[in-house]
């Protein structure tokens, strides 16, 4: 048989397998080829509490990314981020990771959920690339490419969280513990060649700019 990668649900959501890196062995069909636009994972720079920097795609080198955008200005956002632990346990391979455009210091409590990795966006370009407001979020493949998202709004990236922790209990053949984390260094010692831009169609939405206007989407 021929060997087949990633195929997306409608609603925009991975199938486990080249989410964590991984092939099965299939027919590829027509039915199969789904519309989403599998495209590399851009360039955008984050920066953790301790000053350690990354880009995305080394980040989603070491595990599998579901990057979820907050602000502490957004009140729906502190109610996605009290679903953080669940999401996590629930996601296997995939880690949850939450992404700020504010200082990471003057992060409420009730948003930097103990357990759950936070990124400062520097220069904004994570956010700018995939978050229509906040709350969004966006998968992130390990084989380098957009695996499912954007989506923004509280109850869409819910949604779309469902979507993925279906897809992942339909793949049996996938870890269900976490993939090991490398080491600091490795992140510091990359080098991230991709510079492709183009996003994932996910729920439809665009990718325009955000705004910290404190207004977080229903």
């Amino acid at each position: 048989p021929d060997w087949w990668g990633l195929v997306l649900t409608a609603a925009g959501a991975a199938t486990a397998v080249l989410v964590v890196g991984l092939r099965r062995p299939g027919a590829m069909t027509d039915d199969d080829l789904l519309d989403y636009d599998r495209v590399p994972i851009p360039f955008a720079l984050l920066e953790d509490a301790s000053g350690t920097r990354t880009t995305l795609r080394q980040l989603a080198a070491q595990r599998p990314q579901l990057l979820v955008f907050l602000s502490s200005s957004c009140w729906a956002c502190e109610t996605v981020a009290a679903h953080l632990p669940e999401w996590g346990s629930r996601l296997g391979p995939v880690e949850v990771s939450t992404v700020f455009t504010e200082p990471l210091e003057g992060i409420p409590e009730t948003m930097r959920i103990a357990g759950v990795p936070a990124w400062f966006d520097v220069g904004r370009g994570a956010t700018d690339t995939f978050a229509d407001g906040r709350p969004s979020a966006v998968l992130l493949g390990a084989d380098g490419a957009l695996a499912g998202g954007p989506v923004a709004g509280a109850g869409d990236v819910t949604s779309f969280v469902e979507d993925i922790v279906a897809e992942l209990a339909a793949a049996p053949e996938l870890p269900t513990t976490p993939l090991p984390m490398q080491p600091a260094t490795a992140v510091l010692g990359g080098h991230d060649h991709g510079d492709g831009h183009g996003h994932g169609h996910g729920h439809g939405h665009g990718h325009a700019p955000a705004s910290d206007d404190g207004h977080g989407h229903a």
